[in-house]
């Protein structure tokens, strides 16, 4: 007999489902996008039903694809982070979720600073201040749509608002709770100190669980909307970055990933809980264990900005061919020389994270010419973003994180861009055989909360292999270096204007 589990992961573009036996490969899998919303400058919200929506659509051609789904023994969820989702007493939205790419609440982390300052709320969360996470999200809500806020019940991720449709039940995994500013992560249990400060009732916070927890199983309702078998095992599950860090091997200290997505992440993994200087931490697969992560808002995200504004004639060449937009567009970008050009490109095209921690920064393209060509700018986006993960190896080795290699998964899987990545750190990066990103971290969790594995390294070290590894090309790295200088140099020059034009906050139509 067959022993299947089912990794759900929903991203910030994507929902995606995939479905793995026993030796964690994969059997089937399915994609669909969702759209992002953005009502002003530095707003980002997303409709959580979509969320659910998408998850019935891609679990339909994965449980018609000839398997038997009674062999499905468990379901696993990751997704982005953090995300807020009021719940009135039905369990129905009050609202678009607000993601974790919105800034609107920057002047609520103001006051927090000022009300408790950035040590002790550092103290409580083990993370910097910052408009990401859940606590300044709420104070928003509750100063800015306080009837709403008033009708609210339930605050949930998006990962608990997954398994609250397929099971019932109101839950947040560990990881989620660590990452939304609103967790004391060394006594385990939501911050009566934060929750008092702004008047936040405790009770809107659902239980916390272990990733590997089962919460609760398949209901009738669920298994009627999307196939699965009515009482089939959910575990609480993960952050999307943490389940693709499983996918490449991140299981506990010396392992190191970099995921590519619409944001990027570096993550680093730890046995116990760390101090992270200016890098995040946020618990993980295993009791007790966690990563320190660096996570940068807008890196394929900026691509993707090129692609939508200027990137008309490679879509329309890719439709008639049929390939990747992206791919055609990093070509491009490696028919570039390496100081061809010399632009320097800020990714900041929401604010940024790690290491600057700047809701306000801007994205900035310097050094244009009358001699600046298209593949010139998508090379400096792709350096740019390299840049950025450099500056958070940099943050990392100050914390005594040292790294030797790095594994990749995620999107933006273009090898041009990993050597340039490669080239820029000075460190190879592996690729794994087994590409199946946060899906299989999920579905990992899923077997381990219901017995079908014994531990996470035991599955991890079998199904993650190296399919290839990019070196770092030398003379790249050293012409990197000068232009690095450079990266870092504008960011502090440019600061005090970035915030004073964000300062201006104009709406959309420029008025």
């Amino acid at each position: 007999m067959n022993q299947y589990l089912l990794g759900i992961d929903v991203g910030t573009t994507n929902v995606k489902a995939a479905l793995f036996d026993s030796e964690g490969r994969t059997v089937a899998e399915n994609t669909c996008e969702h759209a992002t919303l953005h009502p002003r400058p530095g707003w980002a919200e997303q409709d959580s039903v979509t969320w659910w929506d998408g998850t019935v659509k891609v679990l339909g051609p994965i449980l018609s694809s000839g398997i038997d789904a009674s062999e499905i023994k468990g379901v696993g969820i990751s997704c982005q982070a953090p995300a807020l989702v009021p719940l009135d007493d039905s369990g129905v939205p009050l609202r678009n979720a607000l993601i974790w790419m919105d800034t609107r609440s920057a002047p609520q982390c103001e006051r927090i600073r000022s009300t408790l300052g950035e040590e002790r709320v550092q103290a409580i969360t083990g993370n910097r201040i910052d408009p990401s996470y859940l606590l300044s999200k709420t104070i928003w809500l509750k100063e800015n749509e306080p009837e709403l806020f008033a009708r609210t019940r339930r605050i949930l991720t998006a990962n608990g608002y997954i398994v609250y449709h397929l099971t019932g039940r109101h839950s947040c995994d560990i990881s989620h709770a660590s990452l939304s500013q609103l967790y004391d992560v060394k006594q385990h249990a939501w911050s009566q100190t934060l929750c008092d400060t702004f008047g936040i009732p405790l009770e809107l916070f659902p239980q916390v669980f272990e990733t590997s927890d089962v919460v609760g199983t398949i209901t009738r309702e669920a298994a009627a909307a999307t196939g699965l078998p009515e009482g089939v095992p959910v575990v609480a599950g993960i952050v999307d970055a943490n389940a693709a860090g499983l996918s490449a091997g991140v299981v506990g200290s010396g392992d190191g990933v970099i995921v590519m997505g619409t944001s990027s992440v570096l993550l680093m993994g730890s046995d116990k809980w760390i101090d992270c200087g200016n890098l995040a931490e946020i618990y993980h697969a295993t009791p007790g264990s966690s990563v320190v992560f660096a996570a940068m808002s807008t890196t394929g995200a900026s691509l993707k900005w090129f692609r939508d504004q200027f990137g008309q004639v490679e879509q329309s060449i890719a439709e008639e061919r049929g390939q990747n937009v992206y791919d055609i567009l990093t070509a491009a970008a490696a028919e570039v020389e390496p100081g061809v050009g010399n632009l320097i490109f800020l990714p900041y095209m929401n604010g940024e994270r790690a290491p600057i921690w700047d809701s306000s920064a801007q994205g900035t393209l310097f050094g244009l010419s009358l001699k600046t060509t298209r593949a010139q700018v998508i090379r400096a986006i792709l350096v740019g973003v390299a840049f950025g993960l450099y500056q958070n190896v940099r943050e990392a080795q100050n914390i005594g994180l040292g790294l030797s290699r790095l594994m990749a998964v995620g999107g933006g899987n273009s090898e041009h861009w990993f050597r340039i990545i490669a080239s820029v750190l000075g460190i190879p990066i592996c690729l794994p055989g087994n590409n199946s990103g946060a899906t299989f971290g999920a579905a990992v969790l899923a077997g381990v909360g219901t017995g079908v594995f014994k531990g996470v390294r035991e599955i991890v070290d079998q199904a993650v292999t190296v399919a290839k590894t990019i070196e770092p090309e030398p003379a790249w790295h050293a012409h990197y270096q000068e232009l690095f200088e450079i990266y870092c140099n504008l960011y502090h020059h440019l600061k005090d204007d970035m915030h004073n034009l964000a300062a201006l906050d104009r709406h959309p139509d420029g008025s």
